[in-house]
């Protein structure tokens, strides 16, 4: 009998390898357990909203009309405790790199004109997954830097690229003006050409029929990498007059409009999930939905009842909505309360892949199995650098008030960082200099006057307890000063580590449109 039973475990065993790539998974008491993921290397989609804050969706806020993100959302595991960066690029970044923007230097928003890019040292997550055959393609926004062609995404492992490079565009002429420089010109690419046929469309209209066109034309039993990055719901505020009616109950105004254009973002991410079940992959796809950082209320976005805006280093500008949606979830319709990063993709997605991440310099943790699960895997995150810019002369925000100890971090200098239940922030809290006299609290959502906290101009540091205090409502930094020591000395002990902030000042004049045609090109 013992023979018997020992023969049959073996031969299942050999069963079970021969189904399962050629890998043996632990036995149980009685069965063999699966994987904690695919074995089969599982398509990734990514959807990355723009400007989205956390009160700007369905199931935060009954009054935002997304139906299938709500849905989505609910079917799959909420992720409410998830940090992106305080504006685009560095959040882009991270995501692309799986290193802090501080460690990459990446920490400054790109300007139309300005020649700043994420470095060619780095390994994007499209080239490292290349390694396991995935085919990787890019729609929407890039924003991680264009003034010479090496930088554009097909030269960095994208298949294919169709979208903007730079950080905003007119949704229908897809024209592109320098906030600083004031300067125009068409932004709009195909590959590495610009594509001036496409005025008068849409532009998310134009993005889904391209990422629905690439789900069409791709082989399913190959593994896909669709990087979907919506220009939606970012300013300037256009939408189509049928997502608008979905709000006639609603007075006219920026509010209104900005709730149509993520209803037209919910259109769009309905249209793509369709497109992957019409071609049988959704049983092997990973849906992440994220957004890039917080809302800004002087556009119609929403971070109630978080402190803080778009720009910011308070909860409202970094705390986002995200969620995972996939058949290969193990414990779906859940919600994951533990820390997490825009930089965990990077190794989540390599960890799906079946690619080893571990001698990899990241700053991101594979978290599939906290999404799966509800477990950690042996990793679980404990600290989180929200931000560090450095030096000073590297940022368009001026230094605020004096250092208040010598010998460790310059508490002058713009920073966030997350240890346990402590958040610590210094500097330029605030980047909307509009608003810097007084951090903004809570926006209306009939409104975008902002409730003004009295702050002496001169302080320059705030200590928070987050597990009492998730809104930020009660400043410990004076009470608590050992606390706000050992995080600034942990803070200097990054930034010795770090590079300085990737900072050119000045525009260049060869990356003047004028010179190209009318388009914002590589200025070689």
């Amino acid at each position: 009998m013992a023979y018997r039973i020992t023969l049959a475990a073996i031969l299942m065993v050999l069963q079970v390898y021969g189904t399962m790539g050629g890998r043996v998974y632990g036995l149980g008491k009685n069965r063999i357990f699966p994987p904690i993921g695919p074995v089969k290397p599982p398509h990734i989609v990514f959807l990355l909203a723009d400007d989205l804050g956390w009160n700007d969706i369905g199931y935060h806020n009954d009054e935002v009309k997304t139906p299938t993100l709500d849905r989505l959302a609910a079917e799959g595991v909420k992720l409410e405790n998830y940090y992106a960066q305080s504006f685009c690029s560095p959040s882009r970044g991270q995501l692309l790199t799986g290193r802090y923007a501080a460690t990459t230097g990446l920490s400054n928003v790109i300007l139309g004109g300005i020649p700043e890019a994420m470095p060619l040292s780095e390994t994007l997550i499209s080239q490292k997954l290349k390694e396991r055959g995935y085919s990787s393609h890019i729609v929407g926004k890039w924003h991680v830097g264009c003034y010479e062609r090496a930088y554009l995404p097909t030269n960095r492992g994208f298949d294919s690229f169709y979208g903007i490079q730079y950080g905003r565009g007119d949704f229908y002429t897809h024209e592109f003006c320098g906030v600083v420089s004031g300067v125009c010109g068409l932004d709009i690419w195909n590959n590495t050409r610009p594509d001036p046929t496409k005025n008068g469309t849409y532009s998310t209209d134009i993005y889904v029929e391209r990422a629905t066109d690439i789900i069409n034309k791709h082989d399913p039993t190959d593994p896909l990498f669709l990087y979907m990055a919506f220009q939606l719901p970012h300013e300037p505020l256009q939408v189509p007059a049928k997502f608008e009616a979905l709000y006639d109950d609603m007075p006219n105004g920026k509010r209104k409009t900005f709730l149509a254009m993520v209803s037209a973002l919910d259109a769009a991410v309905a249209n793509i999930h369709q497109a992957l079940e019409d071609n049988g992959m959704l049983d092997n796809t990973v849906i992440v939905f994220s957004s890039d950082n917080g809302g800004s209320p002087l556009v119609g976005g929403n971070n109630g009842p978080l402190k803080g805006i778009k720009g910011s280093l308070w909860e409202g500008g970094i705390k986002v909505p995200a969620f995972v949606w996939s058949k290969l979830l193990r414990r779906p319709r859940r919600k994951v309360t533990q820390l997490a990063s825009i930089t965990d993709w990077y190794p989540t997605f390599l960890g799906l892949a079946g690619l080893d991440a571990s001698e990899l310099k990241l700053d991101g943790f594979d978290i599939w199995k906290l999404i799966s699960t509800g477990g950690h895997g042996g990793q679980q995150r404990k600290e989180l650098l929200h931000e560090l810019i450095w030096p000073s002369t590297s940022s368009r925000l001026v230094p605020r008030g004096s250092p208040l100890y010598n010998g460790t971090f310059d508490t002058s200098q713009r920073a966030a960082l997350r240890w346990g239940k402590w958040k610590l922030i210094t500097g330029q809290a605030a980047a909307i200099r509009g608003y810097e006299d007084g951090a903004p609290l809570f926006f209306s959502i009939l409104g975008p006057d902002p409730t003004i906290e009295d702050v002496p101009l001169d302080k320059n540091v705030w200590l928070y307890d987050m597990k009492r205090d998730p809104l930020e409502e009660c400043d410990l930094s004076d009470t608590k000063p050992k606390i706000v020591k050992r995080m600034l000395d942990r803070l200097e002990e990054i930034r010795q580590m770090s590079p300085p902030t990737i900072f050119v000042s000045e525009r260049d004049p060869a990356l003047n449109p004028a010179l190209h045609g009318g388009v914002w090109a590589p200025r070689d």
